[in-house]
């Protein structure tokens, strides 16, 4: 019995120690991918300056720029960016029942926009409107991968007349993340947009603009992924009910 557990142990200690190296690779691989793919957008951080004006005029145009610049923590903020928005425009309630967050929908989005259009039917079950929805269930599917989410998000920004890169993950023969020209200002702008919400003490600067604006500041600070670090300045002018919803996102 003995010599059988020490067969037994002496296997795992090898797999153990045969695959730990083989993981840690992988990880140094992808940060080095990451480095070369991001390259581009770290030395337009470096340069960068804040930015207080909302680049795109939908929400959906700035998702391709915003994840291929590598300026989202994680792609499904889409959706979390989206449900703040309607949470804000009054089309759905966000409320906690039982310390489990969801969403319900009070009127239906215009359908305008194809993105915010596909996110809205994606989230919420195709038209069972009706039926609350757990946020913490929210993700991509083979219904709406991230994949289908881009390239709506591409095709609207050629319509818009922006040059894009055959790949809609934008890299170049060596896998870097390569900006159209005509999109870099767009680009610069989302990078100080973000550098002014990770830095949000300004607000008190300007706190007029900042308040007329301060909706969106919330919706982008969720696309970004950093809606953590918005909260405590913007908490003194938001209603219980949205900073409920505001800190849902580790739910």
């Amino acid at each position: 019995m003995e010599i059988f557990l020490f067969i037994v142990s002496s296997f795992f200690i090898i797999l153990f120690f045969g695959l730990l190296p083989r993981q840690i690779s992988k990880h140094i691989e992808k940060k080095a991918d990451d480095k070369v793919r991001y390259q581009n957008v770290e030395k337009m951080e470096d340069d960068s300056i804040y930015y207080r004006e909302i680049p795109f005029d939908n929400l959906g145009d700035a998702f391709w720029l915003s994840y291929c610049a590598g300026l989202m923590e994680d792609a499904e903020d889409i959706f979390y960016a989206f449900l703040l928005k309607w949470h804000l425009e009054n089309y759905i309630s966000v409320y906690k029942d039982h310390g489990v967050y969801y969403a319900k929908v009070k009127k239906k989005i215009p359908y305008i926009d194809e993105l915010e259009t596909k996110v809205f039917k994606h989230i919420f079950l195709l038209g069972a409107y009706k039926r609350p929805v757990k946020i913490s269930n929210i993700r991509f599917t083979n219904n709406l991968t991230l994949e289908k989410t881009l390239r709506i998000s591409y095709h609207k920004l050629q319509k818009l007349g922006y040059m894009l890169p055959n790949n809609i993950y934008a890299k170049d023969s060596k896998g870097a993340f390569s900006v159209p020209d005509n999109l870099k200002p767009k680009l610069e702008a989302l990078i100080g947009l973000k550098k002014f919400l990770e830095e949000f003490t300004l607000i008190h600067e300007k706190s007029v603009e900042a308040i007329c604006l301060y909706e969106m500041y919330l919706v982008y600070a969720e696309l970004f992924g950093i809606a953590d670090k918005v909260e405590e300045e913007l908490s003194v002018y938001m209603t219980p009910e949205l900073i409920s919803f505001y800190i849902h996102h580790a739910v």
